[in-house]
């Protein structure tokens, strides 16, 4: 490829991801790691004896964005599910937007879910 056609590809991505920033910006649900279908977490679970040991609590991005373990400070936390608002790999899960209008309904929880 010539150096005007990379400098071109260059330019193509840069007005790609300024117009996914913008459209992020004003997005409905705001973008949040939490909505994304990236997203993973787990809660842990407590040991059962020495051979089976539990697991701790974590929250990635299985796109390898962020990892979060429990050890951490509430802005670094923030960061992390803000990273939403400028990466380029954030797709909202299909079922999240569903719940969310579910909410804003007052038909969110589900009855019997606490």
């Amino acid at each position: 490829m010539s150096q005007k056609a990379n400098r071109a590809a260059a330019q193509d991505r840069r007005n790609w991801l300024e117009e996914k920033r913008q459209a992020l910006a004003t997005a409905d649900p705001a973008p949040l790691c939490l909505w994304c279908k990236h997203f993973y977490l787990s809660t842990g679970s407590r040991g059962y004896s020495e051979f089976t040991p539990g697991s701790e609590f974590t929250m990635d991005c299985a796109k390898g964005h962020w990892h979060w373990k429990e050890y951490g400070s509430e802005e670094q936390y923030r960061a992390c599910i803000l990273t939403a608002l400028h990466c380029e790999d954030y797709e909202v899960q299909p079922h999240i937007i569903q719940e969310i209008e579910k909410a804003r309904a007052g038909r969110w929880p589900p009855p019997g879910s606490r």
